[in-house]
């Protein structure tokens, strides 16, 4: 078990042996949770692989929209 501290702007460092033993990198999305006895909990996110399918279409689906557009006007 570790100590973390919170600072002024409301974070917190946790210790290496945490990150690693959670397998978190920068970046990673942290769920928290708190308990009815007031425990914080916090988990790691994990990674949603159609999300990310929804990430990567997100600024083609424009491009997708504009063509069946284009397509239609010159029938």
């Amino acid at each position: 078990m570790g100590l973390a501290k919170i600072t002024r702007n409301n974070q917190i460092t946790l210790t290496g042996d945490i990150i690693k033993l959670a397998d978190l990198k920068e970046g990673d999305i942290i769920i928290e949770e708190i308990t009815k006895e007031g425990a914080i909990l916090l988990r790691k996110k994990e990674e949603n692989k159609l999300e990310n399918l929804f990430g990567i279409l997100k600024g083609k689906l424009k491009d997708i929209r504009k063509d069946i557009e284009d397509t239609r006007k010159a029938w």
